[in-house]
């Protein structure tokens, strides 16, 4: 799954680098909530949704006219579980997400208002977890320290330079585990997540 994530975004950057070199670039900002829920496939934990945020650098590359492009950011993004008593365990993660984009300008209205689609894949890896939340049960529950998935996205834009977004992002690859008393993983799970996001462009 690790080779499957790294050519999907490695077709994604290619792709981005085959834009017309005339591609309007810009800098961003980008931040926003997250609402995280993950189903273990034994039905170990009820499906809950576990809010947080996200925040941190983008970057845009648009093709004047065509409105085709992409975008990619690196994001401090907060997902998590909440088990059948409603307790939650959270994990921080850097997400890398790379999205081919494109923005449709309605007739008439020309910068002052763009609607967009994108899609791509994201890499995730986790710098952090709350071991405390579950007590007795942390030693047969945990996280994986690397994983993939896929994004889809919409949106509009407000005078080119303000974005309000919603991400919908379908985990690949199994981000949970839980342990039996001798160590073997007797149930797994992938994250979903939604973002509802601003994005400040300079």
């Amino acid at each position: 799954m690790k080779k499957i994530s790294g050519i999907l975004l490695l077709s994604a950057l290619f792709a981005c680098l085959a834009l017309p070199t005339q591609a309007q670039l810009h800098l961003a900002l980008k931040g926003g909530l997250n609402i995280a829920s993950v189903k273990f496939n034994k039905g170990l934990f009820e499906r809950g949704n576990v809010t947080g945020f996200h925040i941190g650098p983008m970057v845009e590359m648009t093709t004047p006219g065509l409105g085709l492009g992409f975008d990619a950011a690196i994001l401090y993004s907060q997902k998590g579980v909440e088990n059948k008593t409603g307790d939650t365990y959270t994990t921080d993660n850097i997400d890398v997400p790379v999205n081919l984009k494109w923005k449709i300008s309605p007739p008439m209205i020309g910068d002052l208002l763009r609607f967009f689609v994108a899609a791509g894949p994201y890499l995730s890896f986790r710098v952090g977890q709350d071991h405390d939340i579950f007590g007795a049960m942390k030693d047969q529950f945990s996280s994986k320290t690397f994983g993939a998935g896929a994004n889809l996205n919409a949106g509009i834009e407000l005078f080119s330079r303000i974005q309000l977004e919603f991400t919908y992002g379908m985990g690949l690859t199994d981000n949970w585990s839980y342990l039996d008393k001798n160590g073997n993983a007797t149930a797994s799970a992938k994250e979903k997540t939604m973002l509802l996001s601003a994005v400040l462009l300079f």
